[in-house]
């Protein structure tokens, strides 16, 4: 099991998903061909990322308060926004190039 220390993380967490699934349920995304929604996606995960990047800069400003296996969380939250945006960068390349 991973050591996780503070509710940082927890927090990190609803931002993001909360942030996304909210940005999903515009009613101007829907009717939007799937091009764009890829690009929306695209420009949400970068602003919800920052966000969250300078949120757990703040949790930790003083002293180390919240971790996740013994990585600052800030850390983590940079580590798994770049896995994030692989992802999201696999699906812009089939949209555009392969489709």
């Amino acid at each position: 099991m991973i050591p996780i220390q503070g509710l940082g993380l927890l927090y990190v967490m609803i931002i993001y998903i909360g942030g996304m699934s909210l940005i999903s349920k515009l009613p101007f995304i829907s009717p939007q061909s799937s091009k764009v929604q890829i690009i929306v996606i695209l420009i949400s995960h970068i602003i919800l990322s920052t966000i969250n990047y300078f949120l757990s800069r703040f949790l930790n400003r003083s002293e180390v308060k919240h971790s996740v296996g013994n990585l600052r969380l800030e850390k983590f939250i940079f580590f798994l926004s770049l896995i994030f945006l692989f992802i999201i960068s696999i699906m812009i390349y089939g949209e555009f190039f392969k489709g």
